[in-house]
């Protein structure tokens, strides 16, 4: 995903904000268990589309991070 950064618009920064604040919001209520490792890796990508998002100026209001 990160070598590819061309192909994310706007509609794809957000789905993936999206799904990835579901994965947060079930891992924190004990839906998604997993390794830690694998919730960092998520955060990390997180962190990045926050970054694409800005650079590339796309609307993600409702996705910020809670």
């Amino acid at each position: 995903i990160k070598q590819n950064t061309e192909f994310i618009n706007e509609r794809i920064c957000i789905v993936m904000l999206r799904d990835i604040t579901r994965y947060i919001e079930d891992r924190k209520n004990g839906i998604e268990k997993d390794d830690d490792c694998d919730y960092n890796s998520w955060l990390s990508l997180q962190t990045w589309l926050f970054n694409i998002a800005k650079k590339k100026k796309f609307n993600i209001v409702g996705y910020m991070r809670r």
